[in-house]
């Protein structure tokens, strides 16, 4: 512990200064509500603070000192080492059981039942899922390098947007 004694206040003659807090909160129970009238009334009424002589403790005042940090310690890393220790310790009753995750909680789930497929005309069924509308693979590979070579000048990501002007 560290003793710390105040000295008293020697200068008789000073005058103790408003007490604003105290005229505020007066100010307020009587109904005061704008900063002029606050105002108004901290002129017409006065308040002091206590005597300075009272405010002075004559009593020692004791402060609580820090003890310092021990260097070996530091160069040690116990510090670091009681950290993971105690994060261990958080993570042991964790380690019996299983978080559950969307993917636990999904596979723990019931699956759907699925249902039975919309009807289709017979006859819609064969049709492949792509058209080719080329004549021959001659002239598909004419237009996309034509098109390939035309997308520099397009705008978008891929170039099939519109042309850009400059």
């Amino acid at each position: 512990y560290l003793i710390i004694y105040r000295k008293k206040n020697r200068s008789h003659s000073r005058r103790p200064g408003k007490d604003f807090v105290a005229l505020n909160r007066e100010g307020v129970k009587s109904g005061l509500v704008t900063a002029k009238e606050h105002y108004q009334y901290r002129a017409t009424h006065d308040r002091r603070q206590a005597s300075l002589d009272s405010q002075v403790n004559v009593n020692p005042v004791f402060c609580r000192l820090r003890p310092s940090t021990p260097i070996c310690e530091l160069l040690e890393h116990k510090y670091a080492q009681r950290w993971l220790e105690e994060q261990q310790a958080k993570e042991r009753p964790k380690l019996g059981r299983i978080q559950e995750t969307r993917t636990t909680l999904l596979r723990k789930s019931r699956p759907m039942p699925e249902s039975t497929p919309l009807w289709k005309l017979p006859r819609f069924q064969q049709v492949g899922p792509a058209l080719d509308t080329f004549r021959d693979p001659y002239a598909r590979k004419k237009a996309f390098n034509a098109h390939f070579s035309d997308s520099v000048a397009r705008t978008g990501q891929l170039g099939q947007g519109t042309y850009t002007v400059g």
